[in-house]
């Protein structure tokens, strides 16, 4: 009677799992990178859905024109026009982390609350990207806030995710 394996069939189980992990895992090594592509891609969307969202009530109510002007020379919040708890930038949501997150669900990192997101505001340039990277790496999604001469509009970039 015969207990156990040969060593030749132990060496041929081990050269079988090898080759099945070789080929197997870079599958499974570029899944996280295509899961936070898309992740960033439905960030994308949202806020492309909220813009249009907002931009609807601002033109329901009239108020698709209508930007910041401060009537005494300082800025207070009675001077900026909102749509729905939303500041607005002719009828579109302003490129603020308030306003951007008043018009999504986006839990955005800010004010040492934790969230899913980091941000950077340039002027009127809103750019979202994971938590945990680089602020110059391509994995985002860039909120241009409308000018009397655009509407606002969203890119996403996941070059880099």
């Amino acid at each position: 009677m015969k207990n156990g394996f040969t060593v030749i069939e132990l060496v041929i189980v081990i050269i079988l799992l090898a080759i099945l992990s070789v080929t197997a895992l870079p599958k499974f090594i570029d899944m996280r990178s295509e899961a936070l592509s898309a992740r960033m891609q439905a960030v994308g969307g949202t806020i492309n859905s909220a813009k249009n969202i907002v931009y609807a009530a601002a033109l329901a109510q009239g108020k698709q024109d209508e930007y910041f002007t401060p009537s005494s020379g300082i800025a207070s919040s009675t001077d900026q026009p909102e749509v729905r708890g939303v500041s607005i930038e002719y009828g579109y949501p302003k490129a603020t982390v308030g306003a951007i997150m008043a018009a999504t669900s986006l839990k955005l990192h800010r004010d040492g609350k934790s969230g899913d997101y980091d941000f950077k505001k340039i002027t009127t340039t809103f750019i979202i990207f994971p938590n945990g990277f680089n602020k110059n790496e391509q994995c985002t999604v860039t909120y241009f806030q409308a000018t009397a001469s655009e509407p606002a509009r969203v890119e996403t970039d996941t070059n880099g995710c």
